[in-house]
């Protein structure tokens, strides 16, 4: 095996696919990236049994061939070469690059103990911007959801219908649903994916590209460009939020996301963890009172508002607020409210792409 590329290009590359290589694998052949040279091509593999990735990038090839090579220390010599072409050599069982004045080696693994990289046929597809998929991923991920069993926090539901696209993800305490109206329609699909997927797809290099997202019976794939991601559909089904967003709404406050954002930030210095802020919602003087305090002392902000219906007050725990806040799209904020016990429901105000649920605190 003989080949040369730019390093800048396989560094973008070796970055997408070491997102599926697992920092503490027991297992060498799951550390490993797969490089194929074809033609005037080079192909790189990795995964760790539930993510897979693999992508190509244009290459000098002299001589074909394939290798397994550690991709952790791998990425890093690469990484850190100067800015110039890479020559690749497979010296006996060792990969040997040049670049510019450096060189190094690394010595192979075995290639028969390599997983086959997953192929799938006949599923249904749905295609959206990188850009808008990443950015949804980012919002439901702010929850701080865990890598754990298969199970409500620890993964993401989908739901797609006609050419409405909508990520889903809870705890709890709170519920958050992002929408997206996409240019294609497909029958109605209704699944999750772990944590660890949505968080591969938001750290992938970003473009201009759309992805495609195609399901099948037990697994799904995103296709950008050349890269293609596969891993594990869970059967886990989308929370139905109507009861809450159907209920009976006796104060409803609009508000500048802003204004209301970094209230809550400068309220949230003094408070500790199990205190709630106190909202207190005024129809006479239209406004927002935010007040913590603890045995250090008390803070209080107060915001304008446009509020309809009746004054309350109400409790919210800051941390389990701050992503709905911070994720709303829109720079206008709808809060509803019915009574201090019951769920808030807060929206964008432009559109009805975006609805976060938040339980109340009780308030000492």
């Amino acid at each position: 095996m003989k080949f040369s590329v730019d390093k800048n290009t396989l560094t973008q590359a070796l970055s997408a696919v070491m997102l599926a290589v697992g920092s503490d694998s027991t297992q060498p052949t799951l550390a490993c990236v797969h490089l194929t040279a074809l033609q005037d091509s080079l192909k790189l593999e990795a995964t760790n049994l539930t993510i897979s990735i693999k992508t190509s990038v244009n290459a000098l090839v002299e001589e074909g061939g394939d290798v397994a090579i550690p991709g952790r220390v791998f990425a890093a010599f690469i990484r850190n070469l100067p800015e110039n072409v890479a020559q690749f050599e497979l010296v006996d069982n060792h990969v040997v690059v040049h670049c510019g004045s450096t060189s190094f080696s690394l010595i192979c693994l075995s290639q028969s103990d390599l997983p086959q990289f997953p192929y799938f046929e006949n599923g249904v597809s749905i295609q959206l911007p990188l850009s808008e998929l990443q950015q949804l991923g980012k919002h439901v991920l702010s929850l701080g959801l865990k890598r754990s069993e298969a199970s409500y926090g620890s993964s993401v539901a989908l739901h797609i219908k006609d050419n409405m696209f909508t990520i889903q993800s809870m705890d709890n305490y709170r519920v958050m649903v992002c929408s997206y109206t996409t240019e294609n329609s497909v029958p109605e699909q209704q699944f999750s994916l772990p944590v660890e997927l949505l968080q591969t797809i938001t750290a992938l290099p970003a473009n201009n590209l759309p992805i495609t997202l195609s399901v099948f019976e037990s697994n799904v794939t995103f296709t950008c460009g050349d890269t293609v991601i596969v891993g594990q559909k869970l059967d886990i089904l989308p929370v139905d939020i109507s009861p809450f967003t159907a209920a009976e709404v006796s104060t409803t406050v609009r508000v500048n996301r802003d204004e209301l954002l970094n209230a809550l930030k400068r309220t949230s210095l003094l408070k500790k963890e199990t205190t709630p802020i106190v909202f207190e919602f005024n129809t006479t003087d239209q406004s927002i009172t935010l007040t913590a305090s603890d045995e250090q002392g008390k803070i209080t902000e107060c915001i304008k508002a446009s509020i309809d219906g009746n004054s309350l007050t109400i409790g919210f725990n800051n941390t389990f607020l701050l992503p709905g806040i911070s994720s709303c799209p829109g720079n206008e904020i709808v809060f509803q409210l019915s009574q201090d016990t019951k769920p808030g429901i807060l929206r964008d105000s432009e559109s009805d792409t975006y609805i976060f649920i938040a339980m109340p605190v009780r308030i000492r």
